[in-house]
């Protein structure tokens, strides 16, 4: 299954001091797949985030924005 990504992934890896060329060296993906990703106009596997993350030194839910949460509805 793919996930699409947000700007936080970008800012963790440049953060992290890498390029799209030496993030996606490291994970097995070219630099154009790492800057569409970023941009959320590509999707990446899950494994291929898991792998970026360990990469980064983050925990994987780090590359993703938190999102408030609904309450659930009552029933």
């Amino acid at each position: 299954m793919a996930h699409f990504l947000t700007p936080k992934f970008r800012t963790v890896r440049q953060a992290a001091g890498l390029t799209p060329d030496q993030l996606g060296d490291q994970i097995g993906l070219s630099p154009v797949t790492i800057r569409n990703a970023e941009r959320g106009g590509q999707p990446m596997k899950i494994e291929k985030i898991a792998l970026a993350a360990q990469v980064l030194k983050v925990e994987l839910q780090d590359l993703f924005e938190e999102r408030p949460t609904r309450p659930a509805k009552a029933a």
